[in-house]
């Protein structure tokens, strides 16, 4: 039976690698999170409406047609599937950089999970980004790109509105979160200039000598 080289717990949140996708080029970002999902580390993708295609939006229009027009003759219903969310979208590019069917494969896919947006629950998470998946380091400056949401909403994701009033939310709640951290920092740093503070501190350093 496979055993990942590290193993961890699927509720052990501290351990789970959490990326926001924004603006990182699909495929490079799904070679990084392939990875680290076949070693055993669980990853969780957020925001995977903003990731990247290179390239102009007619030419992803058009392989896109050609992948809907794939199926089963015999039976449609075993597949192919074609997803318009742009989190099974990427999840079906994970899917082809590993063993999906050996159990070496099964057991790395568990371990990923991917959002439209950000939950709730993960506002507050610290987030990690990949630098050598990012638009802006690996693409060419006048390279066309277009970004995941607008190829899923040509054709037919019925999501999108919802992912922008959630997107917005979430500011709303980061920038909460900023202020309060900048009232807390002013807060202290008056505490450090005021004269009581000092003169604690100065016998404090007096008992010690």
């Amino acid at each position: 039976m496979y055993k990942p080289n590290r193993t961890y717990e699927h509720n052990d949140q501290s351990r789970t690698v959490v990326i926001n996708a924004k603006d990182h080029v699909a495929g490079k970002l799904a070679t990084f999170v392939a990875k680290h999902i076949l070693e055993g580390v669980p990853v969780t993708v957020v925001h995977a409406e903003n990731l990247v295609f290179t390239g102009p939006i007619e030419r992803g229009v058009g392989r896109f047609k050609d992948f809907l027009n794939k199926r089963k003759l015999t039976n449609p219903l075993r597949g192919p599937f074609h997803h318009r969310s742009p989190s099974m979208l990427f999840t079906r590019i994970v899917k082809r950089m590993v063993p999906k069917k050996k159990y070496k494969g099964q057991c790395a896919l568990s371990l990923l999970t991917v959002h439209d947006s950000c939950p709730d629950d993960l506002v507050s998470t610290h987030c990690m980004v990949c630098p050598r998946a990012m638009l802006k380091y690996t693409a060419d400056p006048i390279r066309r790109f277009y970004y995941m949401k607008d190829l899923c909403f040509k054709f037919g994701w019925k999501y999108f509105n919802e992912v922008e009033r959630q997107n917005k939310a979430v500011e709303e709640i980061k920038q909460k979160e900023r202020e309060e951290k900048e009232k807390i920092a002013e807060r202290e740093s008056s505490i450090r200039e005021s004269d009581k503070f000092k003169r604690r501190v100065e016998e404090l350093m007096a008992q010690i000598e």
